[in-house]
């Protein structure tokens, strides 16, 4: 089979949906089919085509890569900030009567260019996989229908689109009629566990639920040939991003701050420019800012590391796909959290080196407490034949057995 996998960002450029869909999709270049990938060119000199172990490498360009190339630069912010404005208006009121979702390079995309550029490979396919968030890509693999006519469509879910905590809330009435426009199309829906489940606690039933799927990320695979032993500071580490609205650092430096002894706590992310701001210049030294880093070094970084430290979301429908990837490292885990429902919870519950620490409710003894975990369990380490029989069912290539199982033995003659 060709499969063509419609995501935001691919290597050397990644978002946790690469990193989830690359997973899946090495499953089933295991299992024998072809799978090229498709995404958003990110600076103005790369070239839109590459080729790697047999899979094509589609990178489209939007208006941000058009300018770049054609004025000689490679990223958007060596852009004058007035002239990045000027000319994202001027797409913006080119397409002014598409509907728009929040991400203007994608609300201002040109289909027939992308199709062009997908054709000039010559691959037909058979099977389109699209990756949300942002929804703009299940609605090019939509398109991409029309041109490709056999093919099945299963677009996967990895973060909620009509009910999303980041979106509008006035939005909600809108995003249901074009989910429900969209979908109308796809074969198989997937979607992580949890979007179901809210969109019913929200009264919304639409008739696609009938197509879905549900699975769990993807990113519980062993990490543990990474790790290195290591001593003297002890060093905690987190690696995301920070958001506002959901996922907000503020209370979890207020305590990093108050730990005693040596140790340093580093940052790989961004996000809550204000409140890493604060916390730097309250913390000092023993909080190092790598900011957003390439994805070997991220690894590295964790594999080095003493403890991990996961924030949990403020919503109770969304998990952080870093979890699975923290615990596939066999490390002891500090899970922080604000609400009772926490959904990380429910994986960390089984992980015998974790310590949850509610940040909607604890004293000083619950620092204390914080603090004898981290020194009593630093140098453990758990092998993955023990990760799998604490995660029964959540390790990474389980998920995907399912997910193949689904888009080729239930689709197509074996």
């Amino acid at each position: 089979m060709n499969i063509l996998c419609v995501v935001d960002k691919f290597f050397p450029e990644y978002s946790a949906n690469t990193l989830c869909i690359n997973t899946i999709m090495n499953y089933f270049k295991e299992n024998g089919h072809c799978v090229d990938f498709l995404s958003l060119k990110t600076n103005g000199m790369g070239p839109n085509i590459t080729q790697d172990n047999g899979s094509y490498i589609i990178k489209f360009d939007s208006y941000i890569t058009k300018y770049l190339h054609k004025n000689g630069l490679e990223k958007w912010k060596d852009v004058h900030s007035l002239k990045r404005k000027i000319i994202s208006g001027i797409n913006y009121l080119r397409y002014f009567y598409r509907r728009k979702f929040k991400y203007n390079q994608l609300d201002c995309i040109n289909y027939k260019s992308i199709i062009k550029l997908i054709k000039s490979t010559s691959r037909d396919y058979d099977i389109i996989i699209s990756c949300c968030s942002p929804f703009q890509l299940h609605i090019i693999a939509n398109k991409l229908l029309k041109e490709y006519k056999n093919a099945k469509w299963f677009p996967v879910f990895f973060d909620p689109f009509v009910y999303n905590s980041c979106q509008a809330e006035y939005g909600v009435g809108t995003r249901k009629k074009y989910a429900e426009s969209i979908l109308k199309k796809a074969t198989k829906c997937f979607m992580v566990q949890g979007i179901v489940n809210n969109n019913l606690k929200n009264g919304y039933s639409p008739e696609y639920h009938e197509k879905v799927i549900e699975f769990i990320i993807p990113s519980l695979i062993d990490r543990t040939n990474n790790n290195r032993q290591k001593y003297g500071v002890m060093e905690l580490t987190y690696a995301g991003m920070f958001y506002d609205n959901i996922r907000n650092p503020h209370e979890m430096f207020k305590v990093l701050s108050q730990l005693k002894g040596e140790y340093i706590c580093n940052i790989l992310g961004e996000g809550c420019p204000d409140e890493i701001k604060i916390a730097k210049e309250k913390m000092g030294d023993n909080l190092v800012l790598y900011g957003q880093v390439e994805r070997s070094k991220c690894i590295d970084k964790l594999a080095q590391s003493d403890i991990l430290i996961n924030l949990g979301n403020s919503i109770d429908f969304q998990t952080p796909s870093k979890i699975l990837e923290y615990i596939g490292f066999g490390k002891p885990i500090v899970n922080f959290y604000t609400i009772e429902n926490d959904s990380s919870l429910k994986y960390l519950n089984n992980y015998p080196l974790a310590f949850n620490f509610n940040l909607s409710n604890y004293n000083e003894q619950d620092i204390k407490d914080l603090e004898q975990f981290c020194l009593r369990n630093r140098m453990e380490t758990l092998t993955f034949p023990q990760i799998r029989k604490y995660m029964k069912g959540y390790v990474a290539d389980e998920q995907c057995k399912t997910i193949y199982k689904t888009i080729i033995e239930d689709n197509y003659d074996k």
